[in-house]
């Protein structure tokens, strides 16, 4: 494998003796560290070594890193080589990989930061055992280190749209949604809720069964007389729950009661801030750069994906944003 890459590392144009020194170092730099990620997560991927069209892959990547001294830029292409070559067959997501690779040559820091932030907010709920505790731990382990580095001017925008990052929106689509607090409320409606008194939880879990015995109960942080759910069965939202079919009377009419019963927008802030001192901060950016109305296309994903897996330990499978097709 070493071998490999560098033989692949002197297929460069001619340099001056000083930068030919940069260059090198990157390169060593380069084929130390991606070597030590397959070693450490992925030893079969070695295998992918076999696979000219992974050669390329290589090729593209040693390019890009050889021409910047960014650590977390250097970072995110051996994390997206690596996802590279445990793709042995060619499918969507070995090309999306292909592509990612080779768009980090043009983009800058705060670019990665912008379609991480973008993927988060936008492409991204927690799963399993939900509270406002845990979207707020999620939002400070994930989302307040990129605040130092995004920059999300229309320049900015526009630059990752020219890129092929921002996936290209259907037509008369906008959505109407401008604030954090609301986003949140679609996305988890079963914890942005004032909840129901003792008596309507009472009735709900008659309607449940044994089924309701998955499911916790915690006391509502915006009405000390009520309560809510915290406990998503099998990391699935509120409103999918009404494809259960022991919890689907009970949630249908849990979402019922409490459809109209949403806290305000500061209530619903001051709540997250309690563990996230950054609330106010990503809430104000999400609503001053409509953020609601981006997304990203399968390139900005990827992206995202890798930059978030080693700054900040993101551990979703890509595959879960990218579906794998064959061809």
């Amino acid at each position: 494998m070493e071998e490999v890459l560098d033989f692949i590392g002197k297929k460069q144009i001619a340099f001056t003796k000083e930068a030919e020194a940069i260059l090198q170092s990157r390169l060593e730099s380069f084929r130390n560290e991606f070597l030590s990620l397959i070693v450490e997560r992925s030893p079969d991927a070695s295998k992918a070594f076999r696979d000219p069209d992974f050669h390329i892959a290589a090729f593209d990547a040693q390019r890009s890193y050889s021409r910047t001294d960014s650590a977390e830029l250097h970072s995110t292409l051996c994390e997206l080589l690596l996802s590279r070559a445990q793709e042995s067959e060619r499918t969507r997501l070995s090309l999306v990989l292909n592509q990612a690779i080779r768009h980090t040559e043009f983009l800058t820091l705060p670019d990665l930061a912008n379609v991480s932030i973008i993927f988060l907010l936008n492409h991204t709920t927690v799963s399993g055992n939900v509270g406002i505790r845990d979207v707020s731990e999620y939002f400070s382990r994930h989302i307040s280190p990129l605040l130092p580095k995004i920059e999300l001017s229309s320049e900015s925008m526009d630059y990752l749209g020219s890129q092929g990052l921002l996936a290209i929106p259907e037509a008369g689509r906008f959505v109407n949604i401008t604030l954090l607090a609301e986003s949140l409320v679609n996305r988890y409606p079963q914890v942005f809720t004032t909840g129901v008194a003792e008596g309507e939880m009472e009735n709900l879990k008659a309607l449940g069964g044994d089924a309701v015995n998955e499911l916790r109960w915690e006391t509502s942080p915006f009405n000390s007389a009520h309560y809510c759910l915290s406990r998503p069965p099998s990391g699935s939202t509120a409103r999918q729950w009404k494809e259960d079919k022991a919890l689907g009377p009970f949630m249908t009419e849990y979402i019922a009661l409490t459809e109209g019963r949403k806290p305000t927008p500061d209530e619903i802030i001051d709540a997250l801030s309690i563990h996230l001192p950054d609330a106010r901060q990503i809430a104000s950016i999400f609503h001053d750069n409509r953020l609601a109305n981006f997304k990203l296309s399968p390139i900005g994903i990827a992206l995202a994906h890798s930059f978030l897996n080693r700054t900040s330990g993101f551990s979703a499978g890509l595959d879960v944003w990218i579906k794998q097709r064959s061809g």
